[in-house]
């Protein structure tokens, strides 16, 4: 007798789907696969099961479940005698994600920060004469033609505005969700 398939074709079609939307905001579109396979699973399930459900390598599945395993998307489980890991989706996937956002803009903040000082020194450089553009490229031949948002330094500081703004805003969206959720309960 032959075993059950685990898969409807609707959810494989789900599991596609959300495959070509990581893909399209330019994450890898096995990763997608596997989340969306994760999310409509009925049960954890072992890293041969997902490369064997979705045609694709052990390798593949190893190297996207450590990385949803390390941003908090994908928790590993274990089954009572049995030795080998299965891998779920977390319960909280979602909410979850919040606090690696903040964390992702809070370094990329740590970064342009660095840009700060950076372009301080680009700028004291070019206004000795000692710049490292060639003379047909120094910012003298485009003098008139610049706009204020060409300056470096107004970049950076438009940048480091808005990562902190969607840090705070990320943050206040945890407080009111998990704030949301215990009222449900």
């Amino acid at each position: 007798m032959a075993a059950a398939p685990l898969f409807a074709p609707e959810e494989i079609e789900f599991i596609e789907t959300v495959g070509l939307h990581f893909d399209a905001i330019g994450l890898p579109r096995i990763a997608g696969r596997i989340f969306g396979l994760l999310v409509v699973s009925p049960r954890p399930l072992l890293l041969n099961e997902i490369a064997q459900a979705l045609g694709i390598s052990r390798a593949s599945v190893s190297i996207n479940t450590r990385m949803f395993i390390s941003n908090g998307s994908m928790e590993v489980r274990a089954v009572p005698g049995d030795r080998r890991q299965y891998y779920a989706m977390r319960e909280d996937v979602f909410v979850s994600r919040l606090p690696f956002l903040r964390q992702m803009f809070r370094r990329l903040g740590e970064v342009f920060r660095q840009a700060e000082l950076a372009v301080e020194a680009g700028e004291t450089l070019r206004s000795s004469g000692q710049g490292g553009l060639g003379a047909a490229e120094s910012t003298d031949a485009w003098e008139g033609a610049l706009r204020s948002a060409d300056a470096p330094g107004l970049r950076v500081q438009r940048g480091l505005v808005f990562l902190g703004f969607v840090e705070a805003q990320l943050e206040e969206m945890e407080t009111r969700f998990r704030s949301m959720q215990r009222e449900r309960s």
